[in-house]
């Protein structure tokens, strides 16, 4: 993607270019029966607490790198930045 330009330094509209196609492949991956779960640790920063199925399915969006962990004084997750904007529809721009 960035390692295709042949300018350097890369400038703003090849980032937002690159930005653009990551967020398009990570819809792509993501599943209609996702929708809600991601919704979920975005609200919570939480594992789900709920049934196998639904543990499983987190544990698939950690593997996507859908859904990231993060840990200072706790161990929290939250959704993926493009993620949200792209599937949640939370409004994070580029460069937020």
């Amino acid at each position: 993607m960035l390692f295709q330009t042949e300018e350097f330094p890369v400038g703003r509209p090849a980032v937002d270019r690159v930005i653009a196609q990551l967020a398009q492949s990570y819809s792509e991956v993501v599943r209609s029966t996702d929708v809600e779960l991601l919704h979920q640790v975005r609200r919570t920063h939480a594992m789900p607490l709920g049934d196998r199925e639904q543990t499983e399915a987190f544990g698939r969006l950690l593997d996507r790198w859908l859904v990231l962990a993060y840990r200072d004084d706790r161990r929290w997750y939250d959704v993926h930045p493009l993620v949200a904007s792209e599937m949640l529809g939370l409004g994070v721009a580029p460069g937020q």
